[in-house]
């Protein structure tokens, strides 16, 4: 089992450094978080999406002859775990591009874009 992890929010948050100004560090900090939290979001987003099943490769030949009176509860879950993978990882997706337009750094919204 392999377990994949993501360090670019980490990455984002130690790249930044240390400054001399209380104020500018508060500041930039928030920012950096902003933009970690946001790769993270935009990861996880692409994680659930992945977690998506194709459900014809799971009906085989021999039951596709059931009929509409006996309705199949597996593959009805597994359309619904599709739907929710769908609606949830969109949520993410919009909801990092919500918080990525409030950083109001074009340069970091362009980057960002370039890599889709």
């Amino acid at each position: 089992m392999s377990v994949e992890v993501s360090l670019s929010g980490i990455i984002i948050i130690e790249c930044g450094g240390s400054s001399v100004d209380d104020y500018f560090c508060i500041a930039v900090c928030f920012s950096q978080r902003s933009l970690a939290e946001i790769v993270e979001m935009i990861h996880t987003a692409g994680l659930i999406h992945k977690g998506i099943v194709n459900i014809s490769s799971l009906v085989d030949d021999s039951s596709s002859a059931v009929t509409a009176a006996e309705p199949n509860s597996q593959t009805d879950d597994f359309e619904l775990g599709n739907k929710m993978a769908v609606l949830s990882g969109d949520f993410l997706l919009a909801s990092a591009s919500t918080g990525l337009a409030a950083l109001n750094n074009t340069k970091v919204h362009g980057t960002s874009h370039s890599g889709y």
